[in-house]
């Protein structure tokens, strides 16, 4: 049996929406239906509303269409009310109640956009032109029930069969859901007015001078423009003011809108600023120009615009060199950060969430090889500067290090250490051919190793810039170590770089990649732990983290670069490197043993060489205050001075390097209970030639 309800189009037809009227709120429809079915024709009744006195019968109005096709026309939509877009309560309404016979003031009252500025007739007239594209179903008639609501039903977002649910007539020709929606979306309005911005867009690139496929030095014959990554791009007006900013992506693009009608200029920074998951701030600077005390940030500007037009903006930065002194050597800033950008992708490889601390580099093609003041640009080579400071060489009559990408790297790894893991460095001079002091030959080997890493290139390689064609370089898979050992960075690197790679150089048949490699330097057990690094706590950790079976691997590698000792302070240890007084790697003392004797060597050289300074671990059974001395066991015959270090967990809890109290060294310090390292060495004020070996007597009381 047909029941009565209150004409509701969106409960009837829209399907699990409700509540509206057909007309005004002096209006009521009533429409006959049987379930969820609405049948073409049924009897309406029309309650006018007060200012009418008639009644007015009518049926639902079928009108005749015309034969249209899906093509698009902009001169006709489904926006009737010529507003610039097709709503539901506006211009869907209005078809269906054109198409449901009503005119006047019943048609439009109430569904008319606020920023439509159509009469009546003009209203009317535009719904006539939209006949034209209304017969949405494709049976030959424009039907309130079937196309009207299939229309109202797309512009209030219904899609799929909640779209043409109940309203596709059997003669319907177009009938699928697909059909459907492409012609209704065929004749959305489209917006032709003058847009109020525009979008500037552009590639940044920099000429990338790679290395000779032999040998060390640049090939200036085959320079090429490199993408500039993830670089700071931004619009500035005639003020100088930033408009707006963006980054560069991986293949150097940039885009950005603005409103139209601005003067503006691109101007491209050598900076890198990221703040999500992975965050990094990292600038180049020139060290030798200040103003206002602040370095100069490296920049190139665009010539200026007007964005009346979207504009491409392409800014090329050439590398003012080939082979001798050429020109303005924009490139090299960027060139340092491409290599940057790669040495933190690595991390980020197996690091998805990090921040990394703001870095600082500095480059000038004044700096040379002279040592002296930075300001002046006397480096003496490439360095880092703990603790988020870097400096490179630039000058093309010394050295010049930008496109030394293994340089960069070995420079970031050590900003690494010192912010992200941990160094006990002292820095200082190094080559191949030395014996170090451990924890330099450690974190010089570990950044050569993890330069090659970074740069998938195992030849690490340096330039000459003032014979730039020619340079020096060494292969890490050729396993070339003069003095093997725990105190050669030549060792070191060789076995870091054998646990990542995939090569088998026949004692090498591991691979464990980077991801191990960075999870040891980064553990908490690493970066606390109680002895001084160097590669006997890097590869106990290594081997904690990892399965049994890659024990034996792991010893196999160090014995081959006669590396013998075990656990964080390599007892058992028997490879002195021709200094016995540096066995064993660490002595022990107390407060109840009394004096004990430590000796020392510079045959190997002076400073940061192996025999130089002493290890002593104390264990302090109580906190409490604690006197240590050192002094020679025969002053008369030495004019060395003393120095004394004590540490906790890498941590430096006091020192005496001053050159008094006729070479003795002397701490009066209060100690937390627990392992504490002691070091200990001598200094000559004359900075003579390697005086061989001499001893003194180190004590510590308790009070």
């Amino acid at each position: 049996m047909a029941r009565f309800l209150k004409f509701c189009f969106i409960n009837i037809t829209l399907i699990g929406m409700s509540a509206c009227e057909l007309g005004d709120s002096k209006e009521s429809t009533y429409l006959s239906t049987n379930s969820h079915s609405v049948q073409k024709n049924q009897r309406f009744s029309y309650k006018p509303d007060s200012s009418t006195q008639e009644d007015i019968s009518y049926h639902s109005k079928t009108l005749n269409a015309q034969s249209t096709t899906g093509t698009s026309n902009l001169s006709v939509s489904w926006d009737m009310d010529n507003n610039g877009t097709a709503d539901a309560l506006t211009d869907g309404l209005l078809l269906l109640r054109y198409a449901f016979g009503l005119r006047g003031s019943s048609l439009i009252k109430g569904v008319i956009a606020e920023d439509s500025s159509l009469s009546l007739a003009e209203i009317e007239a535009e719904i006539e032109t939209t006949l034209l594209i209304a017969d949405i179903d494709g049976d030959g008639q424009v039907d309130a029930l079937t196309d009207g609501l299939i229309l109202l039903r797309h512009l209030f977002g219904l899609s799929g069969d909640s779209l043409v649910f109940g309203a596709i007539p059997a003669e319907a020709t177009r009938s699928s859901v697909i059909e459907i929606t492409d012609y209704l979306i065929s004749y959305m309005p489209v917006d032709i007015s003058e847009p109020s911005t525009v979008t500037i867009s552009g590639k940044v690139t920099f000429d990338l001078i790679p290395f000779k496929t032999f040998g060390g030095g640049l090939d200036f014959d085959n320079i090429y423009a490199a993408p500039s990554r993830k670089v700071v791009v931004e619009a500035l007006d005639n003020s100088g003011n930033m408009v707006i900013s963006s980054n560069t992506d991986e293949n150097g693009n940039y885009t950005f809108e603005t409103a139209k009608d601005l003067e503006l200029r691109v101007r491209v920074s050598a900076k890198m600023i990221q703040n999500s998951n992975v965050s990094w701030d990292v600038q180049v600077r020139d060290n030798t120009t200040t103003v206002a005390n602040e370095n100069l940030l490296y920049v190139t500007d665009s010539s200026p615009f007007t964005t009346s037009q979207n504009i491409i903006k392409n800014i090329h930065l050439p590398a003012g060199r080939n082979g001798g002194n050429s020109g303005i050597r924009s490139a090299a800033p960027f060139a340092i950060l491409d290599t940057v950008y790669d040495s933190m992708q690595t991390v980020v490889d197996v690091e998805p969430t990090i921040t990394f601390p703001p870095l600082e580099i500095y480059w000038s093609s004044n700096n040379n090889t002279s040592s002296g003041s930075p300001e002046n640009g006397d480096l003496g080579s490439s360095y880092f500067q703990s603790p988020k400071k870097i400096y490179i060489l630039g000058d093309e009559n010394s050295d010049a290090d930008e496109y030394d990408r293994h340089v960069i790297a070995h420079e970031w790894i050590h900003y690494f250490e010192d912010n992200l893991s941990r160094s006990d460095s002292l820095g200082g001079s190094h080559s191949q051919e030395d014996r170090l002091d451990m924890r330099v030959a450690f974190s010089e080997g570990l950044a050569n190793a993890l330069s090659a890493i970074i740069t998938n290139d195992p030849i690490y390689r340096d330039s000459d810039a003032f014979f730039p064609y020619f340079g020096w370089s060494m292969n890490l898979e050729d396993g070339y170590t003069p003095y093997p050992g725990w105190f050669s960075e030549s060792s070191v690197q060789n076995i870091i770089y054998d646990l990542y790679d995939a090569t088998s150089d026949g004692v090498d048949d591991i691979e464990l990649g980077f991801g191990p490699i960075y999870s040891t330097l980064t553990s908490d057990e690493y970066k606390n732990n109680d002895y001084l690094i160097s590669i006997f706590p890097f590869a106990k950790i290594l081997k904690d983290q990892q399965p049994e079976s890659v024990d034996n691997a792991v010893n196999t590698l160090m014995n081959t670069h006669q590396i013998y000792g075990l656990g964080n302070d390599g007892s058992g240890e028997t490879n002195d490197g021709g200094i016995s007084s540096s066995l064993p790697v660490f002595r022990n003392i107390t407060t109840s043993n009394g004096a004990i004797e430590i000796c020392y060597n510079n045959n190997a050289g002076i400073q940061n060489k192996l025999g130089n300074k002493t290890y002593i671990v104390f264990e302090a059974i109580n906190s409490g205050t604690y006197s240590i001395s050192l002094s020679p066991k025969n002053p008369a015959s030495y004019s060395t001075d003393a120095d004394l270090s004590i540490f906790k967990s890498g941590i430096t809890l006091g020192q005496d390097y001053s050159a008094q109290n006729n070479g003795s060294a002397n701490l009066f310090i209060a100690l937390t209970a627990g392992k504490h390292i002691i070091e200990t060495g001598v200094w000559d004020p004359n900075q003579s030639i390697a005086l061989g070996s001499y001893c003194y007597n180190l004590d510590i009381t308790g009070f």
